[in-house]
């Protein structure tokens, strides 16, 4: 297993990589197109990256299970019971690691501790984040006025959003802030009641509910799995800053 998820490593290098030349690629016909456009061709790159690994370690896990089998089904003759066993020093030397290649299955299992140990790190940050983001509603804050709760709603009602979205006031977040799907909440910050006018503040609600209606919370979680997962390359992480 560590060997078949080491390869899977190896692999996910020049495979990620030739993704990411594609969407660059492609970046560049879709420059005229809307920003949707490029969106979900970003997004596309990164759920193909993410799938390949998957693919790669199915098959080399298949192909192993398959020389097992053969293997395992070879008869039993007296050249099994009793393999050649090398009797001088010239052939003994001859068995040895000609190349890099010969040395990756001693190294595979430290690349794979290492990944481990990164996945491990990087699932601990997340969970921190993410407990972090679902407190700030208790940290200085406070829900929206009756008023512009009742304006909310009817843009709730306008969109076709059918989940209860709280809103809160708070003096601790500096810029507008969307989180949860089943249960969302918009965080405002206070500065932005007291310092612009009742349009603008429309439209940026507006832009928070956009984010709930495109469910862009869950793709968020979704690039951060997947950046967890795939840490290790750096295309990785430019592709999710593309995305976002």
């Amino acid at each position: 297993m560590i060997q078949l998820i080491g390869w899977t490593i190896l692999h996910s290098l020049w495979q990620i990589t030739l993704i990411a030349v594609l969407y660059w690629m492609g970046k560049f016909s879709l420059r005229k197109a809307n920003a949707n456009a490029q969106y979900i061709t970003g997004i596309s790159a990164l759920i193909a990256a993410f799938l390949v690994p998957i693919f790669t370690f199915y098959y080399l896990w298949s192909t192993q299970a398959i020389n097992y089998i053969a293997t395992t089904l070879t008869p039993i003759t007296n050249d099994n019971l009793h393999p050649t066993v090398p009797f001088n020093v010239e052939e003994v030397v001859s068995l040895a690691p000609a190349s890099f290649l010969d040395y990756l299955p001693i190294i595979l299992p430290y690349l794979v501790a290492f990944w481990g140990v990164g996945v491990l790190y990087f699932s601990f940050r997340f969970i921190q984040n993410l407990n972090g983001v679902n407190q700030l509603k208790n940290v200085e804050s406070e829900l929206i006025g009756s008023a512009w709760r009742t304006r909310i709603d009817t843009f709730i009602t306008e969109f076709g959003i059918n989940k209860e979205v709280q809103v809160y006031l708070s003096a601790y977040v500096k810029e507008p802030l969307t989180f949860g799907h089943f249960k969302p909440v918009i965080l405002l910050p206070i500065s932005l009641i007291t310092g612009f006018e009742s349009k603008a503040i429309e439209t940026i609600i507006l832009h928070e509910l956009a984010h709930i209606k495109r469910h862009d919370y869950l793709v968020n979680l979704g690039q951060s799995i997947i950046e967890i997962i795939l840490f290790y390359h750096p295309l990785v992480w430019w592709l999710s800053n593309e995305i976002r």
